[in-house]
C-alpha cells in the first residue's frame, strides 16, 4: 500500500492528477478512440461502436467503473435476454 502512496506522490508532484473515476460510458468512448479505432477495420470499430452505444451506455454507462459489481453486470446481461431488441421494453 506504501508504494502506491509513494506512486501517486511522484505523479502528484509532476502535475494535477485526477481523483475522480470515470464512468463506465466515458472509459468506453476512450477505449473506442484510443484502442478500437487505431487498431481494427473500420466495420469491426462500427460494431463496436453500436453495440457500446446501443445497450453498454444505456444499461451501465452511468455507473462509475470503480463501484461497478459483478451483480451489476450480471443483472444487465440478464435483462438483455429479456428485453425487445428494438426497443429495450420488457
Amino acid at each position: 500500500m506504501h508504494h502506491r502512496w509513494v506512486a501517486l506522490s511522484h505523479d502528484a508532484a509532476r502535475g494535477a492528477i485526477s481523483t475522480a473515476a470515470p464512468t463506465l460510458a466515458q472509459m468506453m468512448a476512450r477505449c473506442l478512440a484510443e484502442d478500437v479505432r487505431p487498431n481494427l477495420a473500420p466495420k469491426t470499430v462500427d460494431k463496436y461502436d453500436m453495440f457500446t452505444r446501443l445497450y453498454v451506455v444505456p444499461g451501465l454507462g452511468g455507473k462509475r467503473v470503480d463501484r461497478l459489481t459483478v451483480r451489476d453486470v450480471q443483472t444487465w446481461v440478464n435483462g438483455l435476454r429479456d428485453a425487445c431488441q428494438c426497443c429495450g421494453l420488457h
